[in-house]
């Protein structure tokens, strides 16, 4: 843990495109598996990926005009986002 620490201490720039990298692999549209790199499924993904998102930040966006109703949308996959951009990246990029 300390040598994960120690190599974000001497690459920050590094370390924030890495955890770039997992924000937009976490919510890029279509799928990062090779097992699933067809046309057919990145299309299907895609189509049903997309459409979910905008209705949900629609969703978001018109329930910011309340009180906190907006943070049950918006909190849950921004926490979610992090936890994977930080301790799932760290994991998977930097094992000593």
């Amino acid at each position: 843990m300390s040598e994960a620490w120690n190599w974000g201490r001497q690459n920050p720039v590094e370390l924030l495109q890495l955890a770039g990298t997992k924000v937009w692999k976490t919510w890029r549209p279509w799928p990062t598996a090779a097992e699933v790199q067809s046309q057919w499924m990145t299309v299907l993904t895609t189509m049903a990926f997309v459409p979910l998102l905008v209705v949900g930040l629609w969703g978001a966006w018109r329930l910011a005009r309340r009180d906190y109703a907006w943070a049950i949308c918006v909190w849950p996959a921004i926490y979610v986002t992090l936890l994977h951009a930080v301790f799932v990246g760290s994991i998977r990029y930097r094992q000593p």
